[in-house]
């Protein structure tokens, strides 16, 4: 379900999924299987003078794997250790990703975005390694939630946050909640940021500095709709802001749409979608109508 075509296989596995009760018992059993996996450590696992059980058994670990993650995108990242073993995250994108952790906690992919992500018993660890991602992190003020680069570090609790990779150079935008940023190895103190506050990371320094109103608003860019009826695609636009746009001839809102889209810049998205259904766009200044 991390593969491009996982919007495709996700419909198929619910509607297996909901077919049955029996079938949900089983995918219980599977993930429940698939969790034990994650706490080998990686030196326990094979001798590598065995060189035929790997390459057997391997196959097998990651189709389990990739089964139980596959109906919400829950990541159960369990160990008995500290030393935890990370899961590769990634989204190649085009659409953007919504991934739910054992904790509860989200985190929300942009496009060729990667990272690694460990739930511990006292911690839980995401490193970044390319790209950018919003975090809405669950309240475990025992368990703290931090983000890592080469360059900074970020240790939040109960809060969302967004956190983007550039080279060297990490920037956080507060959202809400407790966010606090450090540079990574640095003995400096964390600098608490207000919410709607952002800060970019390198080197030793911590520094101010501002984000746009469509970078804030990224996680509606290239949503993936499959067989949507237009009026929800609209809908949901219309809550980003303006112009708004309108259905402007009756039938036209139950049009399905498959497509991904961005829904940050009304005005484009009316003509993409004008386009693909055979619609005319009136643009009006203060709203864009479409019709038949």
């Amino acid at each position: 379900m991390l593969e491009p075509h996982a919007p495709e296989l996700r419909a198929e596995f619910e509607a297996w999924l909901g077919a049955d009760p029996a079938h949900a018992k089983a995918y219980d059993a599977l993930e429940r299987f698939a969790t034990l996996s994650q706490r080998l450590p990686a030196p326990e696992r094979r001798p590598r003078r065995q060189a035929v059980g790997p390459r057997r058994l391997a196959p097998a670990f990651g189709a389990i794997a990739l089964v139980a993650t596959a109906a919400t995108g829950l990541l159960l990242l369990v160990t008995g250790r500290e030393a935890a073993t990370y899961a590769a995250v990634a989204n190649p994108g085009p659409a953007i990703r919504l991934y739910r952790l054992s904790d509860g906690s989200t985190i929300t992919l942009d496009a060729d975005t990667n990272l690694d992500v460990a739930i511990k018993p006292a911690s839980r660890e995401v490193r970044i390694r390319s790209g950018r991602a919003r975090f809405k992190v669950t309240d475990e003020p025992d368990r703290p939630f931090t983000v890592s680069s080469d360059g900074g570090r970020v240790t939040a609790n109960g809060s969302e946050f967004d956190v983007a990779l550039n080279g060297d150079r990490m920037t956080v935008v507060a959202l809400q909640g407790d966010v606090h940023v450090s540079p990574d190895g640095s003995d400096r103190p964390a600098v608490p940021l207000a919410n709607g506050a952002a800060v970019q990371v390198e080197g030793a320094s911590v520094d101010m500095t501002s984000v746009s109103r469509e970078d804030r608003l990224w996680p509606a860019g290239r949503l993936s709709f499959d067989n949507t009826p237009l009026e929800k695609i609209v809908a949901t636009a219309n809550r980003l802001g303006g112009p708004p746009i309108r259905l402007g001839s009756d039938g036209i809102g139950t049009l399905k749409v498959t497509a991904v889209l961005d829904l940050r810049d009304t005005r484009a998205l009316a003509r993409k979608l004008a386009a693909a259904l055979e619609l005319k766009v009136d643009d009006r200044g203060g709203e864009v109508v479409l019709t038949r």
